[in-house]
């Protein structure tokens, strides 16, 4: 049996340290560097919540908001229809997989905002008294998008 030299030791031993120093930083920027648009946030919102509630967990102002009065009626929609073949998903873009919650009884909506961040877009329709009736989250394909996919144990 061979044994270990001092000069290989010390080398072992400074490898190990980098390697677990860059695991420890990784670690915690993927764990420090959440943004509030994100699965996280969509899972903290609930309906009936107040418009206040909203941007305290999402941030405020939305990025855009739209009177939903001045929307055309689902039932008006161009016959057409043609198919486009899906491209595959590049960093950035949204990854066409949306998650909804909406209340149980049927309101009037009023107003939909629209938050978008690095992570994701998340977007609430409001009612008349400002409350939220329905939310919905789509998620961008990023770097920690792909990461969660291989190591589960990250989300």
């Amino acid at each position: 049996m061979r044994f270990i030299t001092r000069k290989q030791f010390r080398r072992l031993c400074w490898t190990a340290a980098f390697v677990l120093f860059v695991l420890t930083g990784l670690s915690i920027y993927v764990i420090a560097t959440r943004d509030p648009i994100s699965i996280h946030g969509f899972q903290r919102l609930r309906p009936d919540m107040t418009r206040a509630e909203v941007e305290r967990l999402l941030g405020s102002p939305a990025g855009s908001v739209q009177a939903l009065a001045n929307v055309p009626d689902a039932l008006e929609f161009d016959t057409d229809i043609t198919y486009v073949p899906a491209r595959p998903v590049k960093l950035g873009d949204l990854t066409g997989e949306v998650l909804l919650k909406s209340t149980a009884d049927v309101r009037i909506e009023a107003e939909q905002h629209i938050w978008d961040g690095p992570e994701g877009r998340i977007w609430v329709v409001f009612d008349g008294q400002e409350r939220l009736t329905r939310v919905g989250f789509a998620e961008r394909a990023t770097w920690r998008h792909k990461l969660e996919e291989w190591l589960p144990w990250l989300r």
